[in-house]
């Protein structure tokens, strides 16, 4: 799937027109789940995106364990932090899962976000 096409499937999905502020919260969205998944999860899901999208998917930082946040938590503070809306980062997540092949998808199912990845 192509940038333009995730974009447009988010924007369908969330119900969202504005395109600068569509394309800042798939950013910040991405960049969040980035900060949460373990690192090798997250450069694999990267690896299978556009390289428009891969690049905000980067873990911000190594490190031993996995935050264990509930996936109603994240949404809320990333909403705040970002200015997203909840239905912009749930249909991000749902492209997002839609996008990756069986393997990207089981990546994410082992998070314990896995409930906000559903295709």
């Amino acid at each position: 799937m192509s940038y333009r096409d995730f974009v447009e499937q988010v924007r369908t999905k969330s119900g969202s027109s504005d395109s600068v502020h569509l394309e800042r919260a798939i950013a910040a969205t991405l960049e969040a789940l980035g900060e949460r998944l373990r690192a090798p999860d997250a450069e694999a899901v990267a690896r299978k995106l556009p390289p428009e999208l891969a690049r905000h998917l980067q873990p911000a930082r190594e490190r031993a364990t996995v935050l264990e946040e509930a996936p109603d938590a994240v949404v809320s503070q990333v909403c705040t932090e970002a200015g997203v809306r909840a239905e912009e980062f749930r249909a991000i997540c749902r492209v997002l899962a839609e996008t990756l092949d069986e393997q990207g998808r089981a990546q994410l199912r082992m998070q314990p976000l896995s409930s906000l990845f559903v295709p």
